[in-house]
């Protein structure tokens, strides 16, 4: 089929665009972020493309993807040579392969296929997307824009809220259908498994492959996440970037290599080019660069960082203001305020969400909350700054909702929609702690010790 040809191409360019970023990284990451940036970067272009009057095709598309490819490749070959080196001497950190990480591998394989098909095979009927975000697609496809058709009639963000979300995952869609695919349900798989890929890529700079390819395991089996990866959403794509994007800030927090730094700070650019709510989480980070700069007296890596990370954002919110004419403010309050009320209800279904409530997202939270009670005593030593800038990211997630003026919808209908599936974003973070933290680490190095003699 077309779309695997385009998606090898669109893979083949995140990879280049990674090679030219750093040179020491995990092969199994790298496959995964080579392509959630290299979607990215289709919809980056389709937005230069729209600024410039430049028809957005598959042709156009895929002529300036293999033109930057070219490029970087005639630069950086050295480095795809290593990586093949790599490659054909099985040098891909799975030396200590046993009958326990294949049970976990099958399992999360299976996972993968089983909703990879149920989203295939059914065609798209979630009101979001057919009145938003696969309705965006096909437009931007049959159009060949951005400012599609429909803002002819209203630019209201409240009359049309879908379509003036940041472009990455309607335009990841209309990719698809360009290929003459009749949905795009084959986008939603890809970004399920980058997740999962990326995550157990990420998961071995800490702990062992037997640890990681559990923890994979059970965040594939994550109940609502799994569900919509046969789903055409945005939130499960948003927390394959948001999740990553972070354990990638918390690599650079402890190697403090420039080549990190840009890494992390791109993919939390494309965080926030596929929700603008993503926010939260480049501005937990921002403060804790900022803290580190202001101890050091060295805040060039903040500012690259923020710079980097927000300029997507930036351009999106110029765009929509003045090219789109709307306002994506007008779904919140203006002016801070104190509503007890509010809090305790947006509270109450928190604790229901994360405690009391398994089927959303299993025991993952059951497992943090109790491994974060066993390890209170070493929590300044193990993982420290990643649990401090997950639960700010968390904080101002929550904030979001509180400051809602909820003119489209109650909190009610918000709480059980918007902020359940939002908090995909952290399950990955949390699994990752569960299985990173040193307790958990060196368990599993007695289970590997077991198991290899």
């Amino acid at each position: 089929m077309m779309i695997f040809l385009v998606l090898f191409i669109v893979w083949l360019f995140g990879y280049s665009v990674i090679s030219l970023i750093i040179k020491e990284i995990n092969l199994v990451l790298k496959v995964s972020l080579s392509m959630l940036i290299g979607l990215g970067f289709q919809a980056i272009f389709m937005l230069v493309f729209d600024l410039t009057g430049i028809p957005i095709t598959l042709y156009s598309l895929l002529g300036a993807s293999s033109f930057i490819t070219a490029i970087i490749s005639i630069k950086k070959y050295p480095v795809y040579i290593t990586d093949f080196h790599r490659l054909k001497s099985k040098n891909l950190g799975l030396a200590q392969i046993n009958f326990a990480w294949l049970f976990f591998l099958g399992i999360t394989i299976y996972v993968l296929y089983g909703i990879s098909m149920k989203g295939i095979y059914w065609p798209v009927a979630e009101y979001d997307s057919v009145t938003g975000y696969d309705f965006m697609a096909k437009m931007i496809s049959s159009e060949k824009v951005l400012k599609v058709s429909i803002f002819q009639f209203s630019t209201n963000s409240i009359e049309v809220p879908r379509f003036i979300y940041p472009p990455l995952i309607a335009g990841s869609y209309a990719l698809q259908h360009m290929c003459g695919t009749t949905s795009p349900r084959i986008i939603p798989a890809i970004f399920f498994i980058c997740l999962l890929v990326g995550f157990y890529g990420s998961a071995r700079y800490f702990t062992s492959n037997l640890a990681a390819m559990i923890a994979t395991a059970f965040l594939s089996v994550t109940p609502e996440l799994c569900s919509h990866a046969a789903l055409s959403l945005t939130n499960l794509p948003n927390a394959a970037y948001a999740s990553l994007s972070l354990i990638l800030f918390y690599l650079y927090i402890l190697k403090k290599e420039t080549s990190w730094l840009y890494l992390s700070a791109l993919m939390m650019a494309l965080t926030l080019y596929s929700r603008s709510d993503s926010i939260v989480f480049s501005g937990a980070a921002m403060i804790v660069l900022f803290y580190d700069a202001f101890k050091s007296k060295n805040f060039k890596p903040f500012i690259i960082y923020s710079c980097i990370a927000n300029s997507l954002f930036v351009s999106w919110t110029l765009y929509t203001k003045y090219v789109l004419h709307s306002n994506s403010s007008d779904f919140f309050e203006k002016t801070l305020f104190w509503n007890p009320e509010k809090l305790d209800k947006i509270f109450t279904y928190i604790g229901d969400f994360l405690v009391w409530d398994t089927q959303l997202y299993g025991i993952v939270f059951w497992l943090f909350f109790l491994l974060l009670i066993i390890n209170f005593r070493y929590l300044k030593h193990d993982l420290t700054q990643f649990i401090i800038v997950s639960l700010v990211a968390w904080v101002f997630y929550t904030f979001l909702y509180y400051q809602m003026n909820y003119i489209q919808a109650s909190l009610d209908a918000f709480m059980k929609a918007s902020y359940k599936r939002g908090m995909f974003c952290f399950v990955p973070l949390v699994w990752f702690y569960i299985i990173c933290n040193k307790r958990s680490v060196w368990a599993f190095n007695k289970i590997d010790q077991f198991l290899y003699k």
